[in-house]
């Protein structure tokens, strides 16, 4: 067997696992996320559309770079009932206080709501996996590249 193709097997060998084991952790955390979509519209094609306000938001973590947020937002129902909800986000730009969101919730338990912008950041989260399967691609190539070098060398 020449040198090279000894190279070539020991870099698959070690690699290949690595990168198939990746790609199935993140096609699950997308088809998770999927999930938790598909469930979101469900809820809001069913649900009562109203407009809530922002009433205030509240960092949650201090203790890293990027801390998490969440927003508190209220609203009132057809009743007249007034009803809060929260909404986690990583970038406070988003949601300022006074800012009016629309709200879906359920007719039968208002406490059971949705904002439309946590729709729309739950969609967002999908193309991150994405980018996250494309980063791993490239990263295990590198890395398969690197050992088979190697292998070539010594």
């Amino acid at each position: 067997m020449s040198t090279v193709s000894q190279a070539l097997q020991t870099a698959l060998g070690c690699c290949v696992p690595l990168f198939i084991l990746w790609n199935i952790i993140v096609l699950a955390m997308i088809l998770a996320e999927k999930r938790i979509i598909k469930r979101m519209k469900k809820f809001c094609e069913s649900a009562v559309q109203t407009t809530g306000t922002v009433n205030y938001l509240i960092k949650k973590n201090d203790t890293s770079d990027s801390p998490d947020y969440y927003s508190s937002y209220f609203f009132y129902t057809a009743n007249g009932e007034p009803f809060t909800g929260k909404y986690n986000l990583r970038n406070p730009v988003e949601y300022k206080e006074g800012l009016s969101v629309t709200v879906y919730y359920d007719k039968n338990n208002p406490s059971e709501n949705v904002s439309a912008n946590q729709l729309s950041y739950e969609e967002k989260r999908i193309y991150m996996f994405l980018k996250l399967i494309l980063f791993g691609t490239l990263f295990w190539f590198g890395i398969m590249f690197f050992v088979f070098i190697s292998q070539l060398i010594s």
